[in-house]
């Protein structure tokens, strides 16, 4: 069995080295994308155009927890900006559908996922919100199952450990722990009469 890896903010922002120019002064003007992102599977520096994009332009999926198999989720379907996302259990619904693009996952009704406020700080929610390209919408998933917003260097988490549907999503320095961990699930489409 593997040990597992524990990887600090502060170690990640060490082996990103100048991917975050300007000190505090670029952290209270909010974030600047990263140059790279430490695979936290096997501690790589891998250049963020490395990592595929979450699918091509158009693609849509299902984001599911590795965890507890719960997929992310619009609470509600409720398509407003600034609602926090959560997991639920997996429904092939709009709520639960991404497309994908330029490494954002967007809404059927184009609202993106984003880390509230730009913020790189641990426990920042999750939400949707008007999709602009900042890097507060950008994300990468790695081999190992991390999803990253490279601006923060964090990972989509599932708040306080909480395993039923509802528990909401927050960016927190990325572990490698199991409520960190996700896949994609592409559902089949089948056409009628085949």
């Amino acid at each position: 069995m593997a040990a597992a890896l524990t990887v600090t903010a502060g170690s990640l922002l060490a082996a990103l080295g100048d991917a975050f120019p300007g000190g505090d002064e670029a952290h209270a003007a909010g974030p600047q994308p990263a140059q790279d992102v430490r695979s936290i599977s096997n501690g790589e520096r891998i250049p963020v155009e490395n990592f595929p994009d979450l699918g091509a332009p158009g693609e849509s999926s299902e984001i599911v927890s590795q965890w507890k198999g719960r997929c992310i989720d619009v609470p509600g379907a409720n398509f407003e900006a600034g609602v926090q996302l959560q997991v639920w259990g997996c429904d092939d619904t709009d709520a639960q559908r991404w497309e994908y693009g330029d490494r954002e996952a967007r809404t059927s009704n184009n609202l993106c996922m984003d880390v509230a406020g730009g913020s790189r700080d641990n426990g920042t929610a999750v939400q949707l919100a008007i999709c602009n390209g900042s890097p507060a919408q950008k994300w990468v998933l790695t081999n190992a199952g991390d999803l990253v917003n490279p601006a923060s260097v964090k990972c989509v988490d599932i708040k306080d450990w909480k395993d039923g549907n509802g528990a909401k999503l927050q960016i927190w320095d990325c572990t490698g722990s199991a409520n960190q961990r996700w896949r994609q699930a592409h559902r089949e489409v089948r056409l009628s009469g085949s």
